[in-house]
């Protein structure tokens, strides 16, 4: 692709913005307020020497979607936006939750912006578990609930 690259800082990312929207948006950022009403509580970004970009996927059924900016080419005023929306394997989500999966980054400051084009590239993966609790942990907590569960039902049943 002609153009020059654009070399940016991923900011953050994440499946619950504050702004949400069914379709895939993007917006730029100007200062902290505008970042608290998009997205949420706001990292360190010095606002007067970037641009904020947060490109926002839009409704998802599930957890398991994720956006992800590759790379920004700049083509006199216009912008080219490279994503991945990398998702769940014949569309069989994680967990049955609703996202609005997002991803912000920040480049040098550029003054005027015209147009911006974006393009996403969708990638499938099976499902993945990285245990990052123990599973004795997960046990324990899926046991408590189910417990929680029964002793609420007993009750509204008036057997307790």
């Amino acid at each position: 692709m002609e153009g020059d690259p654009i070399d940016f800082e991923a900011e953050e990312s994440g499946l619950r913005p504050q702004r949400r929207k069914d379709e895939t948006e993007i917006h730029f950022i100007n200062n902290s307020e505008e970042y608290n009403e998009t997205i949420g509580e706001p990292p360190e970004i010095d606002f007067e020497n970037r641009t904020v970009m947060a490109v926002l996927l839009g409704y998802r059924p599930s957890s398991g979607y994720y956006i992800r900016v590759e790379e920004i080419i700049e083509q006199e005023n216009r912008l080219i936006i490279e994503a991945t929306e990398s998702r769940p394997e014949g569309g069989r989500g994680y967990f049955p939750v609703v996202t609005h999966p997002y991803h912000v980054v920040s480049f040098e400051k550029m003054e005027e912006i015209l147009e911006v084009e974006l393009d996403i590239t969708v990638e499938e993966r099976g499902f993945e578990f990285k245990e990052t609790i123990p599973s004795w942990l997960l046990l324990f907590f899926s046991m408590t609930l189910v417990l929680f569960i029964i002793q609420n039902i007993m009750k509204r049943l008036g057997k307790l």
